[in-house]
């Protein structure tokens, strides 16, 4: 711990009030802004900073672009029974994530298992409480999930960011005994816990970090001016262009450029 860094300790009630107020200012319905609240202030009380109330001001930047629509449902646009597709419509992940276990749970209990797919959806949150979800249904779940965003992880052995940090969770119910829950993102560590390392003035680990020439770095020295990218393996910092780009450098930024601008996540910041 930096001891240059002061803390506050806030309680969970006002803090999720709090939160509850600036979702609902983005034009969300009280519930909405109620589960939402709920599971980043869960987030922070199970210890996952990284995916708590900190994300707030990423939701409202995103929510400003127009990339977040409030007040959003999911859509069907496949039912196979027990296989469903499903759209978020560009909603708070929170409420369609959350639609889509619900019926993810209901086809599973009817079909004795069920494949949900959902796209298009912002933020879900931590991959976790929705493995809980299920785990209270008494279903084993598994998860796999894909970040929209520019690459950020490295192949294993890698220098240069190819991946996103698409976590994968899974959980058990164990009748009787404590469920076994397993969450992480499939980078070293997820992007938000290098967020909360910068807040707090602190490093991460070792061997976590890659500059932009694919060196090992480490927060202090190379995040200052480059945001953090993750990688399979290790995180690096965005490469710091130089004034007249290479001929690779201004392809690799034309096909940037192609990307689909209204895309959930798309933009500088992934969320994961």
């Amino acid at each position: 711990m930096n001891e240059n860094t002061s803390y506050v300790t806030v309680r969970a009630a006002p803090l999720k009030a709090l939160t509850r107020a600036i979702i609902g200012r983005t034009g969300s319905s009280e519930r909405e802004a109620g589960l939402v609240a709920d599971q980043l202030v869960e987030a922070n009380l199970t210890g996952h900073d990284s995916h708590g109330v900190g994300m707030l001001p990423r939701y409202v930047e995103v929510f400003r672009l127009g990339r977040l629509k409030p007040n959003q449902h999911v859509s069907v646009v496949l039912d196979g029974g027990a296989l469903l597709t499903l759209n978020g419509n560009m909603g708070y992940g929170q409420v369609v994530a959350y639609e889509a276990m619900q019926m993810g749970i209901e086809r599973a209990a009817k079909h004795g298992a069920a494949v949900v797919g959902l796209s298009n959806s912002h933020h879900i949150g931590r991959i976790g409480h929705w493995a809980e979800q299920c785990i209270a249904a008494g279903l084993v779940s598994m998860h796999y999930v894909n970040v929209v965003s520019q690459p950020v992880v490295a192949p294993f052995g890698g220098r240069d960011a190819r991946f996103v940090t698409n976590p994968f969770c899974v959980g058990i119910p164990r009748p009787g005994e404590e469920p076994i829950l397993l969450d992480f993102a499939t980078s070293r560590i997820a992007m938000g816990k290098v967020r909360v390392a910068m807040n707090k003035g602190v490093e991460v680990g070792t061997d976590t970090l890659l500059d932009n020439e694919g060196i090992v770095a480490n927060l202090k020295r190379h995040l200052t001016r480059a945001f953090a990218t993750k990688r399979a393996s290790r995180y690096c910092s965005r490469p710091i262009r130089p004034e007249s780009p290479e001929p690779h450098e201004k392809l690799r930024e034309e096909k940037n450029d192609e990307r689909d601008p209204h895309a959930p996540h798309n933009g500088p910041e992934p969320l994961a």
